[in-house]
């Protein structure tokens, strides 16, 4: 597999949820070279470049610029890119499919972008190749606030850490942990190799969203109006450094994204951590993507949890003390099904016991 195809299919974890797309692949082309050969040469020579469907459509305005800028759908799209090259009494005009614009060069930035290397393309006049021309594509992530406006995801460079990474085994939620150790934590003035963690985004891809409002929110120049959401927010949310690719031990493809946050295990012997879920019910048909069927199972499981009864359930505990564990360590509690509705129908009371 090539290395750029290992890195489409990190990127592929964006999800776009039904009715909705919180995050866009952009791809940017720029015309970096154009000449004609001697019998064609011209002193003056302009380029335009449109996107247009498999069967002809025009997709975008024409840019009279080395320069168009697309949302990427994917390889199986059949978009192309129409390419005219025009001199003073002619114009050559070449289709080049989306797909072709990828080479197995990937040139890869801290940025949020994969530099692809220079594709070469020929330019001819019946079966005369009359010039060429030298096209760049980079491919970059972005993700969609509240004001329907795309913004550039806050990646991390790989080479922070030491890869490739491992899995951490965690109760609750559906999203894998991994383990992140710092190559030089001073570089970042930090204080321990273990100060941040990963978290997979093919399930947790709704939380960048989250994480990047309130980095902007932290970055805006103007803190006035929402100084106290700001510092309340900061306070009681993960320390998020951006979204890194990284590669899994036994697996040699870089397939993994990984929301970089602060690691609670960091300097610790042993944590105990609650997971909880919030709501008395925890599903509804068409909200992100959820089908009208999903979402009644749902909702009749929540009535046989604590959601029903209080409004919220543990889902999972980690470092829970001998008198809950106990009770599947002597085979009260078999498998993992069984002690995971035992979570979610203990009771408040009983839970904020094991907290203090």
């Amino acid at each position: 597999m090539s290395k750029f195809s290992q890195s489409i299919r990190a990127v592929s974890y964006f999800k776009k949820e039904k009715n909705e797309a919180p995050f866009r692949k952009m791809l940017t082309i720029e015309v970096i070279n154009c000449s004609l050969y001697d019998n064609f040469q011209c002193e003056e020579i302009d380029v335009e470049m449109e996107l247009i469907s498999a069967d002809g459509e025009k997709l975008s305005e024409v840019s009279y610029m080395k320069y168009l800028e697309l949302v990427f759908k994917g390889f199986e799209s059949g978009d192309m890119i129409n390419l005219k090259i025009s001199t003073s009494d002619i114009c050559y005009s070449k289709k080049i499919k989306v797909v072709e614009l990828f080479g197995d060069v990937v040139i890869r930035s801290s940025k949020n972008l994969l530099l692809l290397g220079d594709q070469n393309f020929s330019l001819f006049s019946g079966e005369a190749t009359v010039g060429y021309a030298i096209l760049r594509v980079n491919l970059r992530l972005e993700w969609m606030d509240n004001d329907n406006c795309y913004k550039d995801i806050s990646c991390v460079d790989s080479d922070l850490f030491l890869l490739p990474v491992e899995r951490i085994s965690v109760s609750g939620g559906t999203a894998a942990f991994y383990k992140l150790k710092l190559k030089s934590p001073e570089k970042l003035n930090k204080n321990s190799v273990d100060y941040f963690i990963g978290k997979n985004l093919e399930r947790a891809a709704d939380e960048i969203a989250f994480y990047e409002k309130i980095r902007l929110l932290q970055n805006s120049v103007d803190k006035t109006k929402d100084e106290f959401i700001c510092e309340l927010l900061t306070k009681f949310s993960f320390e998020y450094l951006g979204v890194v690719t990284a590669s899994e031990e036994s697996i040699d493809e870089n397939s993994l994204n990984l929301i970089v946050i602060r690691n609670l295990f960091d300097g610790r012997k042993q944590t105990r951590l609650l997971d909880f879920k919030m709501g008395s019910e925890t599903a509804s048909a068409g909200w992100k993507g959820k089908s009208y069927s999903h979402a009644t199972r749902q909702k009749i499981f929540d009535k046989f949890t604590n959601s029903r009864t209080e409004g919220f359930r543990l889902e999972g505990f980690d470092g829970c003390p001998m008198t809950v564990s106990s009770k599947w360590d002597n085979f009260i509690i078999k498998d993992k099904k069984r002690k995971k509705l035992m979570y979610q129908n203990m009771k408040g009371l009983d839970v904020f016991f094991f907290l203090a």
